[in-house]
C-alpha cells in the first residue's frame, strides 16, 4: 500500500489554512493544521511531512527559529513560507535556515472574497 504524503499548514489565518488546506487534500495529502508553537510541536512528534507552509512566524520565534525547529524535527520537510509582512532580512534568514521557498500572499482572504465574487 502506498504511502500516504503528509503536509503540515501553520498559520493562525483561517482563510490561507482552508485554501492551502483544501488544494492539499484535492492532490492527495494527508493535512495537518497548528495555530501556535505547542500544537506545531505536538504535530510534529516523529511524523515526517513531505511540505509544511508558514503562514506566520510561530508566536515568540522568528521565521528563523520557525523554520529551525521544522527542519529540526522533520529535515526532509521542505519548508514554505506565505507572508504579507516578512522583511528582506527575515527572508534571508529563513532561507538560510533552510527554507525552501518564499511566496508573498499580498490578499487577506479567499481570492473571489477579495474580488467581490460569489459562489
Amino acid at each position: 500500500m502506498p504511502q500516504v504524503k503528509q503536509a503540515l499548514i501553520v498559520t493562525d489565518d483561517r482563510a490561507l489554512q482552508q485554501e492551502l488546506s483544501a488544494v492539499l487534500k484535492g492532490i492527495g495529502y494527508r493535512v495537518t493544521s497548528s495555530r501556535d508553537a505547542s500544537k506545531t510541536q505536538e504535530a510534529l512528534g516523529n511524523r515526517q511531512y513531505e511540505v509544511a507552509f508558514i503562514g506566520a512566524p510561530l508566536p515568540e520565534m522568528s521565521w528563523r527559529s520557525t523554520v529551525t525547529t521544522l527542519k529540526s524535527k522533520s529535515r526532509t520537510t521542505r519548508v514554505v513560507m506565505v507572508t504579507r509582512q516578512a522583511d528582506e532580512a527575515e527572508v534571508r534568514s529563513a532561507l538560510a535556515a533552510g527554507a525552501y521557498i518564499v511566496l508573498d500572499r499580498p490578499v487577506s482572504g479567499p481570492v473571489e472574497a477579495e474580488a467581490g465574487l460569489a459562489r
